[in-house]
C-alpha cells in the first residue's frame, strides 16, 4: 500500500501488524515478524484502504477496520481463518479499540458513528450518534466509559452499555484525529492542537506545543506514576515525551 495507516505490536511474540493501501486500487493488512523482518503473512485484502487492525489483548484475534463499514474477525494458525464478520456501521470503519476483556470491541466510522460489539456473540450492544462527522478514533476510559474524537472537533466520553452521551470535553472548529487514555487524562490530538484533559469532566490540564500537524497518538507507559506518550505527526516525525518533556524525536523511514 501507498500509506501505513495504523500499527500493531502484538502482546507477546515478536510481531508487528499494519493496515495500510493505496486509495481507490488496494488495502491489506500484513503480520511481520521482528526478529527477521520477513513478511509472515497477509491477512485481509480488498479494493479500498483499510485503516485499522489491532491485535487483541492475548493475541489470539485480530480485529480488521473495512471499507464496507463492516469489522472482520481473524483467528486460528497465522490468522488465516475469517471468525465472524460484525455488520452495523454504513460506511468506512476508521478506527478499532480492543477492552481488556477480550470481548468487547469498539468501533468508529465515517457514518458519524462509534459501536461496541460482543465479538463471542457477533452482536452490536451500544451505538453513539452524538458526532455530526466522521468519527476518527476512540478509546475505553474504564470499564463502561468510552472516549471518541470526531471531525466535528468534539470529544465525547459515553456509556459503553447504553449509547449514551456523558459529557462533552472538547467542542471546536478544529479536526480531532486520535485520542487515548491513561487513568483519567485524556491525550486529544489534532491539526495543530495536542493537549491533555481531565477525562471525567473535560478541564484542560496542559498544552503541548509542537511546530507540526500531529495525527496519531499512543500512551505507552504502564507505571502508575510515570507519563511517557508518542505522538505521530504529518511530516513523519515520531516524538516521545516523558512527564510532560520530550526526550527524543526520529523521522519515520521506509528503510
Amino acid at each position: 500500500g501507498q500509506r501505513t495507516y495504523s500499527i500493531a505490536m502484538h502482546p507477546i511474540k515478536p510481531l508487528i501488524l499494519s493496515a495500510s493501501g493505496t486509495p481507490g486500487k488496494l488495502g491489506e493488512v500484513r503480520i511481520f515478524d521482528l526478529d527477521s523482518f520477513e513478511l509472515r503473512g497477509i491477512v485481509a485484502q480488498t479494493d479500498e484502504v483499510i485503516m485499522d487492525a489491532q491485535f487483541s489483548p492475548d493475541g489470539s484475534r485480530i480485529a480488521v477496520a473495512m471499507p464496507d463499514g463492516t469489522t472482520r474477525i481473524y483467528s486460528g494458525s497465522n490468522y488465516a481463518e475469517k471468525e465472524r464478520e460484525l455488520l452495523g456501521h454504513s460506511d468506512q470503519v476508521t478506527s478499532l479499540t480492543w477492552h481488556s476483556d477480550g470481548i468487547r470491541l469498539a468501533t468508529t466510522s465515517r457514518d458519524h458513528t462509534a459501536k461496541v460489539f460482543d465479538i463471542e456473540r457477533g452482536e452490536s450492544i451500544a451505538t453513539f450518534t452524538g458526532h455530526s462527522a466522521c468519527v476518527n478514533d476512540i478509546s475505553f476510559a474504564g470499564d463502561k466509559t468510552l472516549l471518541s474524537v470526531s471531525s466535528d472537533g468534539s470529544a465525547m466520553t459515553w456509556n459503553a452499555e447504553t449509547g449514551k452521551r456523558i459529557k462533552s470535553l472538547v467542542s471546536g472548529k478544529q479536526n480531532i484525529l486520535a485520542c487515548c487514555v491513561r487513568q483519567d487524562k485524556a491525550l486529544v490530538v489534532g491539526e495543530h492542537m495536542v493537549k491533555w484533559i481531565d477525562a471525567r469532566n473535560g478541564q484542560q490540564l496542559e498544552n503541548i506545543n509542537i511546530d507540526d500537524w500531529c495525527n496519531s497518538c499512543d500512551c505507552v507507559s504502564r507505571g502508575e506514576n510515570e507519563d511517557v506518550h508518542l505522538l505521530g505527526t504529518h511530516s513523519g516525525r515520531i516524538l516521545l515525551f516523558r512527564d510532560k518533556r520530550e526526550v527524543g524525536n526520529f523521522t519515520a523511514s521506509p528503510r
